[in-house]
């Protein structure tokens, strides 16, 4: 038997012992305050603590005001910064007459 695996079972035996001798003893100990075990946990702690910058329930801008904001600062979290060219309108018409039956016009 190695001298890891000899380690390995003493402390299993002492843990067993503080368990027999102690009821409430936790193996893991205490756990840290801010350690969160489960992702949700630690969103909604951040809900609860953090102020919401671009909360609409707590602005004192008129309703389009804040969608102007909103949308400008969504843009630079993002990254959207793109420059378009105006788009170019091309009126084409294309009529198709078939023998006894309703045409067909076409506009792109």
């Amino acid at each position: 038997m190695s001298l890891l695996t000899l380690r390995i079972l003493f402390s299993a035996f002492i843990r067993k012992i503080k368990k027999i001798i102690d009821k409430q003893h936790d193996d893991y100990g205490i756990r840290p305050k801010n350690l969160f075990l489960s992702p949700s946990q630690g969103i909604f702690e951040n809900i609860q603590v953090n102020y919401r910058h671009l909360s609409f329930a707590n602005s004192s801008l008129a309703p389009k005001q804040w969608q102007s904001v909103a949308r400008k600062k969504l843009a630079e979290l993002v990254g959207y910064h793109a420059k378009r060219p105006p788009v170019e309108t091309i009126l084409t018409q294309n009529l198709a007459q078939f023998d006894n039956s309703p045409s067909r016009l076409k506009f792109y």
